[in-house]
């Protein structure tokens, strides 16, 4: 999944900055910063503008990497959690 552009090649929607994410994720904006220079998550460079990095981020790129990295547990049959629950208990 790419970013979305218009028939004139500008970004569909609008990109976010790193409160923004920071507030998505509920994590400190010091960590989204260290992803970033980690390369840890997908972000957009924009240059650098009185000695500061901008940094911006598709909210659809972001949602795909965030879903990329989620895992679910595997679904147990009812009789293998009840095995398993008395195996603990013994």
């Amino acid at each position: 999944m790419g970013i979305e552009t218009d028939e004139k090649g500008k970004v569909k929607g609008s990109l976010k900055n790193v409160k923004w994410v920071a507030h998505y994720f509920g994590v400190s904006r010091n960590t989204i910063h260290q992803w970033v220079k980690e390369d840890h998550i997908p972000y957009i460079n924009l240059g650098v503008s009185g000695g500061k990095r901008i940094i911006r981020f598709a909210p659809d790129v972001i949602e795909a990497w965030l879903y990329e990295r989620s895992r679910m547990p595997e679904p147990q049959h009812p009789s293998e959690e009840k095995a398993k629950l008395d195996q603990e208990i013994e």
